[in-house]
């Protein structure tokens, strides 16, 4: 049962990720992914009848819980922090690195 999803949001430099010596081993885990946890998130789940509620928990009412920053986030209400995004669910578009937020554009995504 899916009670939690969260980003392994990773923002280390590209050169850190040891992408050239194939060490798995030896490359920093994680990728930088917060910015597109959203749009992969519902673009796996659409077509399988979970409500946008549902999703809202997974994303930010269960993880704000279980990190103990419920008390002030996590939902839209009077003396919590409002981090809203506008998002259009029907938008498609290609993923670049060069057009992320991130401070580093490298992204499993790309493409």
């Amino acid at each position: 049962m899916i009670d939690t999803i969260g980003s392994d949001h990773s923002p280390c430099p590209p050169e850190m990720k040891l992408l050239d010596s194939g060490d798995w081993a030896a490359a920093w885990g994680g990728i930088s992914s917060v910015e597109l946890t959203l749009s992969i998130v519902w673009r796996g789940l659409r077509t399988q009848l979970v409500t946008f509620c549902r999703m809202a928990e997974w994303l930010s009412s269960n993880p704000a819980r279980l990190v103990g920053l419920d008390d002030r986030k996590g939902r839209i209400a009077a003396g919590f922090d409002a981090d809203l995004c506008v998002w259009d669910p029907t938008e498609e578009w290609i993923v670049r690195g060069e057009e992320l937020q991130h401070r580093h554009k490298l992204t499993a995504y790309e493409g």
